[in-house]
């Protein structure tokens, strides 16, 4: 883990803790976070699917 001080807004965090389930800010941002590292991968994988589907290849450089 790494600590860093960084500004939240209030409202984001709210309803991003009110989406997640989560309670406090370390919960949330961590929370936020991993979700946030899935869906992108989920989002890559789906591209990657249909890429292979069409008989494209997919592009690497455009996922970082």
């Amino acid at each position: 883990m790494v600590k860093r001080l960084v500004e939240v807004d209030r409202e984001a965090l709210a309803e991003a803790a009110a989406i997640l389930g989560t309670n406090g800010v370390q919960e949330t941002v961590a929370a936020a976070l991993a979700e946030m590292a899935t869906l992108h991968r989920r989002v890559r994988e789906h591209d990657d699917e249909l890429a292979r589907r069409r008989g494209d290849h997919p592009m690497p450089e455009n996922y970082q």
